[in-house]
């Protein structure tokens, strides 16, 4: 049995970082605009989007990490956080295909018109969404998601649970597994993958 453990602190990070940059960006337009002067929020307001936020960014976090555990026969997919515990078995034998979300490609905004257009909502996309945007897509006789926030990309030296080696090891069982891009090529893992992550991990985000 082999098991791949999401982590909720990098997940809980990564997704903190875009909104206090959010935040820092609008709080910055307001203070220019308002007179380079922060208008005045009630105690009441402030605690009440404080307590909203909390319960949104928790409710974010137990449904974009899964643990998924690798046995002979069968995957798991694991949901620990409280409220947001589950657990989903797939039989290997009913597993027609496992397909990744492609970790180097830049799709968003593709095909808008103008050039421009496109930047602007590429640009607010990043922010909204986490950095190392990703899912894993389990099809029996139905397609299932699960997101993986919190397993990590080979880049930078992450150490791990990385996104490729669940690829590797869920190859290695004979399932056929691809990646989103590759699928469509019919191909499989990518030779020169670390070439690739290597030279494009600035482009780590990509369309839903």
């Amino acid at each position: 049995m082999k098991r791949f453990e999401s982590s909720l602190i990098k997940a809980s990070l990564s997704i903190l970082r875009n909104h206090a940059l959010i935040l820092f960006v609008l709080i910055s337009v307001i203070y220019m605009l308002n007179g380079f002067e922060l208008p005045a929020v009630e105690n009441n307001i402030l605690i009440g989007f404080l307590v909203l936020y909390v319960i949104a960014i928790y409710t974010y976090i137990g449904i974009t990490n899964n643990d998924f555990i690798i046995t002979d026969n069968a995957l798991e997919v694991v949901g620990k956080v409280p409220l947001f515990k589950r657990r989903r078995r797939f039989l290997r034998q009913h597993i027609g295909l496992v397909l990744f979300r492609h970790d180097w490609t830049d799709t968003i905004g593709e095909g808008m018109k103008p050039r421009i257009f496109r930047l602007v909502v590429k640009e607010i996309s990043q922010l909204l969404f986490p950095f190392d945007y990703k899912w894993i897509e389990i099809t029996t006789n139905h397609s299932f998601r699960f997101y993986c926030f919190g397993l990590e990309y080979n880049y930078f030296d992450n150490k791990g649970p990385l996104f490729e080696d669940l690829f590797k090891t869920l190859q290695a069982k004979d399932l056929n597994v691809k990646w989103t891009i590759a699928a469509v090529n019919k191909t499989e893992f990518p030779e020169n993958f670390g070439k690739l992550e290597e030279n494009q991990s600035h482009k780590y985000f990509s369309k839903p």
